[in-house]
Formats: C-alpha cells, structure tokens, sequence
C-alpha cells in the first residue's frame, strides 16, 4: 500500500499482454503484501460471519468489519470489489462467476499467518467471505453500518422475548414443583387411610372373623401336628 511503489509502477498495458498475464500480476502483487489485505487481526471474525446461517446477518457482520479496517486498505479493497464484479457480470464471456472469483481471490485476501488443518477448512469460508463483498459491494462500501446492539439493549429483547412464553418446567423453580408433587402424593396417602377406615368402620365383624381365622386352633386332632407335652421329673 506504499503510494511511492504505485507511483513508479509502469502501468502503461501493451497490447501483446495478455489478460492472464495482468491478472496474475495483481494476484501476486496481492500475495507479495507485508499483510493480507483484510488483514490477520479481523481473519477470525470474517470466517465466523461467514459460517453465520442467515445471509442477512453474514452481509450484516461483513459489512461491519469492512468498515473496521484502515482507510487505505478498504479503499483498495473497494476498488477490487467494484473490478471483480465487473468481471462477474461479464461471466458468459470470461467464464468467471462469483463463486470462481471467491476461490481465485479468497485464500489471497485472507490468507492466514500459519499454513494449518483448521486453516485448510476455512477456505471455503473465506471464498464465502470474497462472494458477499463482490454481490454487496454498493452496500456494504458506500452505505455506513447498522450499530450493534449493545449487552444492555441484548439483555432486554431477550427478557422481552422470555416474558411472552410460559415458562417450561425445567425453566420454573425446583423448590415450587418438588413441594406441589409432595403435596399430592400427601393427599393420595391420606384418601387411601380415610377409605380403609370407612370400611372398617361399616363392617367391624369382618375384620374380626378375618383375625380369628389367622389364630391357630389347639384343639385340632390333626396327626401331623406334634404336641409336646410336658413331663415331671422322677421323683
């Protein structure tokens, strides 16, 4: 981003280049940067916009951490935007839609400091990244970004969205459930002993025939029962 090496750049295009050839110059010269473009220190928070699930809310992150970056480096990478999807609307010709561009320029704007597996799998999310600003690049580099909410403001949309629903029994206090299901089995214990005694009480002679019938009978001649009798000794 040094204006003295842009300055002594010959930029004069002879008509025997070809377009491969000024295509990769920019890539290297991208590559060749002391630091990515979007920078090491915002690497992380634009691949976890990106694994975002709404869109709105990836284009709405993106669009807050474009505006997080130096001034030189977003004006540069405005301009880049604004080429690359020039390009893509010529794709019929050039063959280059949003998502080749994103693979071709993804790893080059957001290459990471460490050549990593995790590094390997973000790939994907940094071409994510590189599609968004390309298809959103009039919003996201000539409009301001929304505000974020602030923990005050989340804490209450989250009490507001809590108090329109009932709360669910793993949400109530234990203390107020464990005393209301001891209060019901409390009342079961209590109509079980009420019933038994209401039929005691209606018929007494029942219970009394059914406790005399459990007493053993002594005058029983049955032979399989061994009365023992006692005996004196001899005198």
């Amino acid at each position: 981003l040094d204006p003295k090496t842009a300055s002594e750049t010959e930029t004069d295009i002879c008509a025997e280049w070809e377009i491969k050839t000024i295509t990769s110059a920019l890539k290297t010269y991208l590559r060749m940067l002391p630091g990515p473009l979007m920078m090491y220190q915002f690497q992380r928070s634009f691949i976890k916009a990106a694994k975002l699930e709404n869109q709105e809310s990836r284009i709405s992150e993106i669009h807050s951490l474009v505006h997080r970056l130096p001034e030189k480096n977003r004006q540069m990478l405005q301009l880049l935007m604004n080429h690359l999807a020039n390009v893509a609307n010529n794709h019929k010709q050039n063959l280059m839609t949003v998502a080749n561009l994103g693979v071709v320029f993804g790893p080059t704007l957001l290459r990471p400091q460490e050549e990593t597996v995790a590094a390997i799998m973000d790939i994907k999310f940094q071409n994510i990244v590189i599609e968004i600003l390309i298809e959103n690049h009039e919003k996201i580099f000539n409009t301001v970004p929304d505000m974020p909410l602030t923990n005050a403001q989340l804490h209450l949309s989250r009490k507001k969205s809590s108090d329109s629903k009932p709360p669910s029994c793993s949400e109530r206090p234990l203390t107020l459930f464990h005393a209301v299901q001891s209060t019901e089995k409390q009342e079961q214990r209590n109509s079980i002993i009420n019933s038994s005694l209401e039929s005691v009480s209606s018929n007494p002679n029942s219970v009394l025939n059914s406790s005399s019938s459990l007493q053993p009978n002594m005058n029983s001649s049955d032979p399989d029962l061994d009365v023992v009798k006692p005996t004196r000794p001899n005198s």
